[in-house]
């Protein structure tokens, strides 16, 4: 009697956020009606906040001429704080993303120096509040000589390696590096492979990802979140949480309970997929091909438009899906994945090109995947998908 044999797939979702909606940093908050409160009661996470030192002051301010007598930063944004923590108010995580626009190893001492007086605000919310250091930052190698709560903000996934970089928090990046577009329309296909290659990167590197000069718009919004950014820039806090929430409200579906079988149909209008959990907590991926919008075949009348969109391949949606559903989330692995057929919309585009596990092999050809399916002496698989 034949052994039943499973191709046994390791999934490394390459995004921080698959399953989870990006953050709201409010841009320039000091420019808000009420700096500091609407972010928060916004659901903001992270708070932009340039500061100039002067006088032994820091101010909050863009430039010197903009300088304000009160506008400080204790007055702006340690009081509110403190404010909370004497409060019974909810109080969720937050960042300030710090941006030094004058001296930056002065400027950050005094800003240490400041936070220093008021422990309850690092040490009483939920995880401690972070500063991230953006604009003028010391150099990378003394990024290691500061308090564990002060953090930095990274320019290139290339700092990871480097001396101090693991104590980079996110790394933002001008939009306009990789396009112009401000919206209208949809991105173009060829911008939108250089961003998702560059959020690709950084998630691998197990980092964040922001970038600054976006367009406040829905659609640039929708785009960001469907390309897995991870912070949205916004001058418009309460519009973009609105927008968030719809998204949510799309999450109707419960968690899985140990105990109860869980089946998910995924279709992505280039081959349907269908993933399960079983009561003990082992899943199984049954079929996935990955026909790209370049495979002849998509040209098929059979096939529907992708779904939702061509921003990322069939196999990324899935692994999006799989992640927002998977009992362990971004922990997420398969145990196993079954093939039932070779067609191209189970198997296809597999090719020696492609990523694979280092202890599996990998199939580059339609006679070596039926041979694997219709004998009995293979062993089971590993194939990793990136």
């Amino acid at each position: 009697m034949n052994k039943v044999r499973l191709f046994l797939f390791v999934v490394f979702l390459a995004q921080l956020s698959f399953g989870q909606l990006p953050k709201i940093h409010s841009h320039n908050d000091y420019y808000q009606p009420a700096p500091f409160w609407l972010a928060y009661n916004a659901g903001a996470r992270s708070i932009e906040i340039d500061v100039i030192l002067k006088d032994d002051q820091l101010f909050v301010a863009h430039s010197k001429n903009e300088i304000k007598p009160d506008a400080t930063f204790e007055k702006l944004y340690v009081k509110p704080l403190l404010q909370l923590s004497d409060s019974s108010l909810p109080i969720h995580q937050i960042s300030y993303l710090v941006d030094i626009k004058t001296e930056s190893e002065v400027t950050l001492g005094k800003l240490i120096e400041i936070t220093k007086r008021y422990p309850t605000i690092i040490n009483s919310r939920p995880d401690g509040l972070k500063l991230v250091i953006s604009g003028n930052r010391p150099d990378q190698k003394d990024f290691l000589n500061y308090p564990d709560y002060i953090a930095f903000d990274g320019r290139d996934p290339s700092e990871i390696n480097k001396t101090g970089g693991n104590r980079i928090a996110l790394i933002s990046r001008n939009f306009s590096d990789f396009s112009n577009w401000k919206g209208k329309g949809k991105l173009p296909e060829s911008d939108s492979i250089r961003i998702r290659t560059f959020v690709n990167e950084c998630h691998q590197l197990n980092k964040a990802v922001r970038f600054w000069n976006t367009a406040d718009h829905p659609n640039v919004y929708r785009t960001l979140i469907n390309l897995g950014v991870d912070y949205i820039n916004t001058d418009q806090p309460f519009e973009l949480k609105e927008l968030l929430e719809k998204y949510d409200a799309g999450k109707s579906l419960t968690e899985w309970k140990k105990s109860f079988p869980d089946i998910h149909h995924i279709n992505t209008g280039r081959g349907n997929t269908t993933f399960a959990v079983f009561p003990d907590g082992t899943n199984m991926l049954i079929d996935r091909g990955d026909m790209s919008e370049n495979h002849p075949g998509r040209l098929s009348a059979r096939n529907t438009p992708a779904l939702p969109n061509n921003i990322q391949s069939p196999a990324e949606w899935v692994a999006d899906y799989i992640f927002q559903f998977h009992p362990q989330k971004q922990k997420a692995k398969l145990d196993y994945a079954l093939i039932i057929h070779d067609h191209d919309n189970h198997f296809e585009e597999i090719d020696s090109l492609k990523p694979m596990h280092g202890c599996g092999q990998l199939f580059t050809n339609r006679d070596q995947i039926r041979t694997c399916l219709l004998t009995s002496n293979n062993s089971i698989y590993n194939y990793e998908r990136r």
